[in-house]
């Protein structure tokens, strides 16, 4: 068409809509990305320790020895050691587990052995349950903690919970 002339780029209202269209969709996604990568990091964690857990029990049976899985400071937010012998050091240690940050754990015990059978020792009480869950939790939110299992077969299992 004569006369008319189209020019490339964008105009600087046609910039500004675009800026405003993805600062709404910003102000909208973030908080639901923020719940979800919190609860990666609990699932993570939660399989880290059944991981540690399992580790123990295999290396037990491998070993033909007592090997145990330990709090560390007797707290597991601060990490754990897998480890033969009564405490964890250099002599005894098998690995060590480094603690995520944010996350709040809480166990029934602060130790789990295994026997050369892989059975959890001593075989007394019932299971021993160490929970995950993130720093921030209220009471009642759903799903937002995991739980690992110990039963006295040494067999290890997470399930999400409510936060305590």
């Amino acid at each position: 068409m004569p006369g008319l002339s189209f020019k490339n780029g964008f105009t600087l209202i046609e910039l500004m809509v675009v800026i405003a269209v993805l600062a709404i969709v910003a102000t909208i996604a973030v908080p639901s990305f923020q719940s979800i990568i919190e609860r990666n990091r609990t699932v993570t964690q939660a399989n880290n320790l059944r991981s540690a857990v399992q580790l123990a029990r295999s290396e037990a049976v491998k070993r033909r020895d007592t090997v145990t899985l330990t709090a560390d400071s007797g707290n597991f937010e601060n990490g754990w050691c897998v480890h033969t012998g009564s405490a964890c050091n250099t002599a005894s240690q098998i690995r060590t587990f480094e603690a995520v940050k944010g996350l709040a754990l809480a166990g029934s015990a602060t130790s789990v052995g295994f026997s050369s059978r892989g059975e959890r020792v001593p075989q007394t009480g019932g299971n021993i349950t160490i929970s995950v869950q993130p720093g921030p939790c209220t009471t009642g939110d759903t799903d937002r903690r995991s739980i690992v299992t110990i039963g006295l077969s040494g067999r290890a299992e997470v399930v999400k919970g409510d936060c305590l």
